[in-house]
């Protein structure tokens, strides 16, 4: 089901522009209140949208360092992030001398929706995201050798990233962050508050404060059709024949040890990272371990 070959609309947008209409994408974002320096978005910060025919606008963010980059990273974010919670993590990549791309899923963060209500995860099919990461790397992107793609997947998003690379997405790397639908809320209704802030850390307060400042960025529970698309997703994406078809190398980090991560994958690797939450969003302690695993994971020299 993967296999459709869809028309590419593709527009770049270097300065905000507001939705027109409930379902379009946003990309007019308004920084919370008291929002912590360290949280804003990266000096040089732009938007985009890619769009794919008949399916919701994709929004992406990207930034580059200021001097040569060593490489394109395209972070592609899991069930209810948002490009906004990848700020820190995008300014440590470009401080690392990489450009950064954050590519949020069909329905999700500020990308246009399949349907109201706006805050409920809907998708018939993962097809937007696997060819909307291929039509950004192909027609804006456009990577050279001397500044090849690597690919980080978070959450949800490992199925989409695992089967763009097999049909052709060229990439030197690919790190699966915190992969599974561990993070996803159970039930079908839309987004509500938490009651108990101070049972989230400083990372998760301030996502949440982009949401509060932010309606259309939020995301409650997804519906029975969206669980179902993702199941079959994951499911091809464990088959070794989708697996063997990856050349580059393979990074999972996990919070549990999974026999199953790299099987199939001819170039891999796993490390354990204990944490409750997606790694981006972790307390300091766990961040910079992750931080270390990723740099790890995007090094020419990673080894299986």
């Amino acid at each position: 089901m993967f296999r459709a070959r869809l028309a590419l609309v593709l527009t770049l947008l270097l300065a905000a522009c507001g939705p027109v209409g409930s379902n379009a994408p946003f990309t007019d974002t308004r920084m919370p209140p008291h929002l912590s320096r360290q949280f804003w978005a990266p000096d040089g910060w732009g938007w985009g949208v890619v769009q794919i025919t008949d399916r919701p606008p994709l929004r992406y963010g990207v930034v580059t360092p200021p001097g040569m980059s060593a490489g394109q990273i395209i972070i592609m974010t899991g069930y209810g992030e948002t490009a906004e919670g990848w700020f820190e993590t995008a300014r440590f990549l470009v401080d690392n001398d990489y450009s950064v791309w954050v590519l949020e899923a069909a329905g999700q963060g500020g990308s246009g929706r399949y349907g109201e209500p706006h805050d409920q995860g809907q998708a018939p099919d993962f097809t937007a995201d696997i060819e909307g990461v291929r039509a950004l790397s192909a027609k804006v992107i456009r990577p050279k050798a001397t500044s090849p793609i690597s690919l980080i997947a978070s959450g949800t998003a490992a199925p989409a990233a695992i089967e763009a690379l097999s049909q052709g997405l060229p990439a030197k790397a690919l790190i699966l962050s915190f992969p599974g639908d561990v993070a996803v809320p159970a039930g079908g209704g839309g987004w509500t508050r938490p009651n108990n802030l101070s049972a989230l850390n400083l990372r998760q307060r301030e996502q949440l404060g982009w949401m509060i400042a932010n309606p259309d960025l939020r995301m409650g529970a997804p519906n029975r059709q969206w669980r179902t698309a993702w199941s079959q997703a994951q499911a091809s994406a464990v088959s070794p024949v989708v697996r063997a078809r990856l050349s580059g190398q393979v990074l999972v980090v996990s919070p549990t040890a999974r026999p199953l991560d790299c099987s199939g994958f001819r170039q891999c690797k796993t490390r354990q990272i204990a944490a409750s939450v997606p790694y981006q969003l972790a307390d300091n302690a766990t961040l910079a371990v992750w931080r270390s695993a990723v740099l790890e994971g995007l090094d020419a020299d990673h080894a299986p």
